[in-house]
């Protein structure tokens, strides 16, 4: 895997609108076998580093199971209809029973009307994914607003440009690394996990 994230390992990203976030989780997707998206926003089209060939967009949670055998990279968006909670946690219940796959929720805040619950299945994923080769990307511009154990669970911590003060804090918090609380800068992110003493900046380069 690349820069040496394991299978087993949970990544969070998080950057304001415009930031470079979706463009690194684009790259470390294209390194793991087996990629389930959720995509409520609509706007997750990793082609710049994945073949369109090699993925497939799925509107409705009764196809996903018929293009789990043909294609190792499969996007839900969910139509309007399956845009609820009940089918956010089915995704995960499917990812989760079919262990063996990377996970990648853009963007979390969407799924949460409130920072003090998390979808079931979400959740074990987060804290039992790991026995299950199950791992996830989680992305977002709030962290503000998401259930706390999406951030504690990482492993690993990319932290772009956060527009407000509360969304740095809450991520200075949980990992006890004050220099997230600073800007890094455009397509700049701080990089951390648990084993670093301190968190270190590292640069999106799009012409990858």
């Amino acid at each position: 895997m690349k820069n040496n994230i394991k299978n087993s390992e949970h990544i969070f990203i998080a950057g304001k609108t415009g930031s470079g976030k979706s463009m690194l989780a684009y790259y470390y997707l294209s390194g793991f076998q087996y990629v389930r998206v959720l995509d409520i926003k609509g706007k997750f089209y990793p082609d710049k580093f994945t073949p369109p060939e090699d993925y497939i967009i799925v509107d409705k949670f009764s196809d996903l199971s018929g293009y789990a055998k043909e294609k190792n990279y499969i996007i839900y968006r969910p139509c309007f209809e399956e845009l609820d909670p009940e089918y956010y946690n089915e995704f995960f219940k499917w990812c989760y029973l079919a262990e063996n796959n990377t996970v990648c929720v853009d963007e979390v805040m969407g799924l949460y009307d409130s920072p003090f619950k998390i979808l079931p299945y979400h959740k074990a994923i987060l804290t039992r994914g790991r026995e299950l080769n199950v791992n996830m990307l989680n992305l977002t511009q709030r962290p503000a607003g998401i259930p706390q154990l999406i951030i504690s669970e990482a492993t690993h911590f990319y932290v772009f440009n956060l527009t407000l003060e509360n969304d740095r804090i809450k991520v200075a918090n949980i990992t006890g690394q004050e220099d997230v609380l600073y800007q890094p800068g455009k397509y700049i992110f701080w990089y951390y996990n648990f084993d670093m003493e301190t968190p270190k900046k590292g640069k999106l380069n799009l012409k990858d």
